[in-house]
């Protein structure tokens, strides 16, 4: 990946990058920036290879780059270690009153950027954490390839397919903010309990369950098994709400791994009705 779209750069914001050495996995150089920031080293690195020995005075940072491109004909990996960064995203979000006083804003955001580079699951041989908590907006504005930067700012549309079977779509709005930095979060704040009336078998004919949150899906998950619990609606009558269990990971097949891949990170296309939290796609049962 060369650039990012026009979309990303608008909505990025200022951002933090590390350029990592494919060789060994070592950063090798931090900055910020905006807009295509992080990959004008590789094009200023390319600019030098173009000049005559004993004529550049190129810095360790471009050496690296270019004996990244001799050795592998590659460039370096990016990663952004914050983004979207902003006033109204460090200042504290119970004080929207005071934007002035970002101290603790500031302190929030220091701290999540620390946690999330010494925790980061890609590199395992900066520390050891014992922290319990993730970091403070870990999964909106944490730690991310360029590649995944460009699909969360600017995602591309689930690719549900007719054969893909009937597909449960969760609007998790309200669970998400809570539950996303707990472990397995996602499913957490997906699994129950949900108002998905008395029909068993339509139930039981569910496929897959998207939890989507702010129109992206941030979880897809394939039933193992649903229960049930009795409520009483408003009218009086006994309805059911219903939760779920997952199968592991490691136990989904080639067709629920393709279609995992065609909707995780992707922008929702099936419209929630008023106050309707579930929506579907493939929906055949009768209403």
């Amino acid at each position: 990946m060369e650039r990012f779209s026009d979309v990303v750069c608008e909505r990025l914001q200022y951002y933090i990058y590390a350029l990592i050495d494919p060789r060994d996995g070592k950063i090798f150089y931090v900055g910020k920036g905006k807009g295509n920031r992080v990959f004008d080293h590789a094009k200023s690195a390319q600019q030098q290879m173009n000049i005559p020995d004993g004529e550049t005075n190129a810095s360790l940072k471009i050496s690296i780059i270019n004996d990244i491109w001799n050795s592998l004909q590659k460039e370096p990996s990016y990663y952004i270690l914050r983004h979207g960064i902003s006033v109204d995203n460090i200042a504290v979000k119970n004080d929207n009153k005071n934007k002035d006083n970002v101290s603790e804003g500031i302190a929030f955001e220091l701290e999540s950027l620390m946690i999330d580079f010494l925790s980061y699951r890609r590199f395992p041989n900066i520390a050891n954490l014992s922290n319990i908590q993730s970091g403070h907006d870990q999964w909106e504005r944490g730690i991310k390839t360029v590649e995944e930067i460009e699909q969360l700012y600017n995602p591309q549309p689930v690719d549900i397919r007719s054969d893909d079977g009937l597909i449960l779509v969760l609007s998790i709005k309200k669970t998400y903010p809570q539950k996303k930095d707990l472990p397995d979060g996602v499913y957490q704040a997906t699994r129950e309990s949900w108002a998905l009336g008395r029909n068993e078998k339509k139930v039981g004919d569910i496929k897959c369950v998207l939890g989507v949150y702010n129109g992206i899906v941030r979880g897809a998950f394939f039933p193992k098994e649903w229960k049930h619990d009795e409520y009483k609606t408003k009218s009086g009558r006994i309805g059911y709400r219903w939760s779920f269990a997952k199968i592991k990971d490691e136990e989904m097949d080639k067709n629920q791994k393709d279609l995992y891949n065609r909707v995780i990170d992707k922008a929702n296309t099936q419209p929630f009705g008023n106050g309707n939290p579930v929506t579907y796609y493939n929906n055949t049962w009768p209403r």
